[in-house]
């Protein structure tokens, strides 16, 4: 039975890749693991280059470090338990400000910083429900 793909990790991810170089095909390998056949083929050319495998988070950096984001889910949090609900809208309007302070009014590829107000999914609203 084969897991549902993207549900894998890192040693998963690792046996998987041994045993393609043990000599069993790819596409059996990909079968009866978790990890899908592209990925085996990425990470098995990553460590015949590298050495190892390594584990890069895709897409742009994050702008708030993990501390910062625990701070904003603390606020939340006490916000919620001092009785003070507090919605979506609040809560990206905290961050914007944090973010403002914290790198000015300049964003990294330097054009000027424009606060995240339009564009807003109602799923992504939904979430932070």
């Amino acid at each position: 039975m084969v897991i549902r793909r993207s549900c894998y990790n890192k040693e998963d991810l690792e046996e998987a890749v041994d045993r393609a170089y043990e000599g069993e095909p790819f596409a059996a390998v990909a079968r009866s693991s978790s990890a899908p056949l592209c990925t085996l083929f990425k990470k098995s050319d990553e460590l015949q280059a590298a050495g190892e495998i390594t584990e890069l988070r895709r897409g742009p950096k994050p702008t708030l470090s993990a501390e910062q984001e625990a701070d904003v889910v603390a606020w939340v949090a006490g916000m919620q338990r001092a009785g003070f609900p507090v919605g979506p809208s609040r809560v990206i309007d905290r961050v914007n400000n944090i973010y403002e302070r914290l790198h000015g009014a300049i964003t990294r590829n330097g054009t000027p910083f424009q606060p995240l107000r339009t564009g807003i999914s109602v799923f992504y609203v939904a979430t932070l429900c």
